[in-house]
């Protein structure tokens, strides 16, 4: 969670504290489910690539 609060500050000047970052993902799966879903996919897509290219560097 550290990291999300370090990237998110950096990246899009946003401060948030991990309390409140947990609430609003908390009201996003509750409320606005589409919007959750997307960013869900986004992240997921995103491990998947960092993971592929961590095996992929490490045969080469």
């Amino acid at each position: 969670m550290a990291k999300v609060v370090k990237s998110l500050h950096q990246n899009f000047g946003v401060r948030r504290s991990k309390d409140q970052l947990r609430k609003r993902w908390s009201d996003l799966k509750l409320k606005e489910h589409n919007q959750y879903r997307r960013i869900r996919r986004v992240l997921q897509k995103k491990r998947t690539l960092s993971s592929c290219l961590h095996i992929w560097t490490q045969e080469h």
